[in-house]
């Protein structure tokens, strides 16, 4: 079987891979927020052990932020070449059959303007 790729499809997931990446980042940045307020409130070993753990946190998603920034990137750059291939090789082909298409190399005849003798035709005379 072959394969295809499809261009748009891929594009398609190149966008929708940086707005997963973009989310996170609104995501990532409550997050900050909320441990910024979680440090304003409250003082002590127990605040620290807990804020800990959303640092942590915070940076697994930006190890999951870049990896989807660089992912989306590359599909979208994926994307551009393939439609530029598509493109070209379509352009080229044009030229090449246009002169087919327009110049045929056998010229065609209405069936009606044709004589033929017909067998029956040459006893009757």
């Amino acid at each position: 079987m072959e394969k295809r790729r499809d261009p748009v499809a891929i594009g398609n997931v190149g966008a929708y891979t940086e707005k997963a990446g973009e989310f996170l980042i609104f995501a990532r940045d409550k997050l900050i927020k909320d441990i910024n307020s979680i440090l304003d409130n409250y003082k002590g070993v127990d605040a620290e052990i807990q804020v800990s753990k959303f640092i942590e946190k915070v940076t697994k998603l930006n190890s999951v932020i870049q990896n989807l920034d660089y992912y989306g990137k590359y599909m979208l750059n994926v994307a551009s070449v393939d439609r530029e291939n598509l493109n070209s090789t379509k352009n080229k082909f044009i030229q090449m059959a246009g002169p087919i298409i327009e110049e045929p190399a056998f010229q065609t005849f209405a069936l009606d303007s044709i004589k033929i003798d017909r067998i029956g035709d040459e006893a009757n005379e």
